[in-house]
């Protein structure tokens, strides 16, 4: 409402700085005795006063568009700073729920010990559990190991992007 409200002004104040103008031809004609060109007087005041009017606009419009560019540099930097942040937050997260997932595993392979120790499970069976679970723990470690590189090399780009901003 304030920018609409100074274009407003602005269009006054130019079209009364034309409208002087033109009652100054106005006047040279009285004294030239050309009343004829009265009217024609008044359109081209009219229009230069468009004309005025619209490079006036032209002028605030590149200004805005230059400010609109910086702030769009600015957040486009800023986007890419919370996109490198959001991939070190779902790299902690994988990392979590692997884990979680090696909690599991050794819970369910404790739980296979309790079973055949109250002998609801055969020896076979606690073997056959356990090396499906031990394959499972020594997978998930490796998994685990990777995702520790990975977090590590995520947080050293971060470390270095923010020395070089600094």
């Amino acid at each position: 409402m304030k920018e609409r409200l100074k274009m407003i002004f602005d269009r006054i104040d130019i079209f009364v700085v034309c409208i002087v103008i033109g009652l100054c031809f106005c006047i040279v004609e009285a004294f030239l005795g050309i009343w004829n060109m009265f009217a024609d007087c008044f359109f081209i005041t009219f229009l230069a006063t468009e004309c005025c009017y619209i490079l006036r606009c032209k002028e605030k419009l590149q200004i805005e568009l230059i400010e609109t560019k910086e702030k769009l540099k600015e957040a486009e930097k800023n986007a890419n700073d919370n996109l490198l942040q959001l991939h070190q937050y779902s790299r902690y997260a994988s990392l979590v729920c692997q884990y979680r997932n090696l909690w599991r595993e050794k819970c369910r392979l404790a739980e296979a010990k309790v079973l055949y120790c109250k002998r609801k499970l055969t020896t076979s069976g606690l073997l056959e559990h356990m090396r499906i679970r031990e394959e499972n723990i020594a997978d998930i470690e490796k998994c685990i190991q990777r995702n520790i590189v990975d977090f590590e090399k995520c947080i050293q780009r971060k470390k270095m992007t923010n020395t070089i901003k600094a």
